[in-house]
């Protein structure tokens, strides 16, 4: 079972917050130098129509799963390469850390509120060339993260510690 390295994918809600149209476009920009690559966006919410109607519209090919149970992410999530993760803001984010347990090159927003080694390619800002240039330029394997750091009991250790 071959992984496409061109495949990207993107885990979450459909809102304003994760900055999912900016994804969207994106990706346009990426496949007009690029067709080969794809993009699979698992989850559900407010923004779906206005996004089905960007990818319609701009004749983008883009596969909605909508909502997976948590096992059934588990299993999506290995068959990609790429995590893009737009998030305008995030404290902790669990689809980030999924993307990493499975393997995958994520690539996210330098200033988010998650630890640094959730995130391989750290984007400086939301200038649509900027994410293109980056995604388009990876090509190295990223080092084996070791998810033995976010066990719950290594997290809820690493938050009591934080209160003392």
């Amino acid at each position: 079972n071959l992984i496409n390295n061109k495949s990207i994918v993107y885990l979450g809600a459909l809102e304003p917050r994760k900055n999912i149209l900016f994804l969207l476009k994106v990706f346009k920009m990426i496949i007009q130098q690029d067709s080969s690559y794809t993009l699979t966006i698992i989850g559900d919410g407010p923004d779906k129509n206005k996004l089905v109607e960007f990818v319609s519209n701009n004749n983008l090919n883009v596969n909605f799963l909508g909502r997976l149970t948590h096992a059934e992410a588990l299993l999506e999530l290995p068959k990609h390469k790429i995590y893009l993760h737009t998030s305008i803001k995030e404290s902790f984010s669990y689809s980030l850390l999924e993307a990493k347990l499975s393997g995958l090159i994520t690539c996210a927003y330098v200033m988010l509120q998650v630890p640094s080694d959730f995130i391989d390619v750290a984007m400086t800002s939301f200038k649509e060339n900027e994410w293109c240039d980056a995604i388009l330029n990876i090509n190295e394997i990223p080092e084996k993260f070791n998810g033995l750091n976010y066990t719950a009991e290594k997290m809820a250790l690493k938050t009591l510690e934080l209160t003392q």
